[in-house]
């Protein structure tokens, strides 16, 4: 009998993730040239051979992404073909510039350097095949924000393309989101390579009942999604990943501009018994900052 096309498309999704799960080793080395910045309770280790793109972050010393897979933009413009971060299957990430600011003052990053301060900006662009991506990575002591544009400038195939992802803690156990219409879903992870949620999402969750720590995914405006949508992958014994597959035609042409497309992430402790009631209430006070985030570059 022949398999059903939603079956098919989840075989093939499956098999394009998996294939990169077994390659990383042979990309480019996640832990080799990194540097630090620390504001506040977060840490992020950058990796400056992964085109600095971050490698681990830490919140009050627990791993909400340890330093495991890559935590960056990705696009397939075909099967198995991943581009970006030390993805190389289909070619190689391109830095074409760095600025770095610490407190509004200039620096040139250094590998095996701490910087520490209130406000740190680091805006990269690079070229993945023929899109120019820009990126900005914002961290101060209330969250970490990014956000993403990118243009095309030549025609440029894409089967598939991840505009965010992040390798979350193994150890976290559930999860909680809200839909834009402000529906809430849930789950429980089991290590059964499942993918959880598929939607397009207001914000996210994940919890680590054992360290009381978790991590929540915020937009200021939400990203409409293909395929997976947003989804969490469940594979226990490496991360719990988080995948956020943007709605984009398999061929754009030269001269296509995308929007600017925010994330916040905000680390946070609570209870078992009410750690869901702190993620919405820190989620309603991210809300009632939504202005700020979107006035982002």
């Amino acid at each position: 009998m022949f398999m059903k096309y939603k079956d098919f498309l989840g075989f093939l999704i499956m098999f394009l993730i998996m294939h990169s799960l077994k390659t990383e080793a042979g990309n480019l080395d996640v832990n080799k040239g990194t540097f630090t910045l620390s504001s506040g309770k977060y840490e992020i280790d950058i990796s400056v051979e992964c085109k600095y793109t971050i490698r681990s972050i830490k919140y009050e010393d627990y791993y909400l992404c340890p330093p495991r897979g890559y935590n960056a933009t990705v696009i397939v413009p075909e099967c198995g073909k991943f581009i970006g971060a030390g993805h190389t299957e289909g070619g190689e990430e391109q830095i074409e510039n760095i600025d770095f600011l610490v407190d509004g003052r200039k620096i040139s990053p250094a590998i095996g350097k701490l910087y520490s301060g209130q406000k740190i900006v680091l805006k990269k662009t690079s070229t993945l095949d023929k899109l120019r991506l820009v990126s900005i990575l914002e961290v101060t002591p209330e969250c970490i924000i990014e956000n993403k544009h990118f243009e095309c400038f030549d025609t440029q195939k894409i089967s598939l393309m991840y505009i965010f992802f992040y390798c979350w803690n193994k150890s976290t156990q559930e999860w909680y989101a809200s839909l834009p219409d402000g529906k809430k879903l849930s789950g429980t992870f089991r290590n059964d390579k499942s993918y959880h949620m598929k939607e397009d999402i207001k914000w996210a969750a994940e919890y680590d009942q054992l360290s009381n720590k978790g991590i929540i995914m915020y937009y200021p405006s939400v990203i409409h999604g293909k395929g997976l949508k947003s989804a969490f992958w469940d594979v226990g014994g490496i991360y719990h990943k988080y995948y956020h597959q943007i709605d984009i035609p398999g061929t754009i042409s030269q001269g296509f501009k995308s929007p600017s497309m925010t994330i916040v992430l905000k680390g946070f402790s609570a209870n078992p018994d009410n750690w869901k009631d702190e993620v919405e209430r820190i989620a309603g006070r991210l809300n009632s900052s939504n202005n700020l985030f979107l006035s982002k570059p």
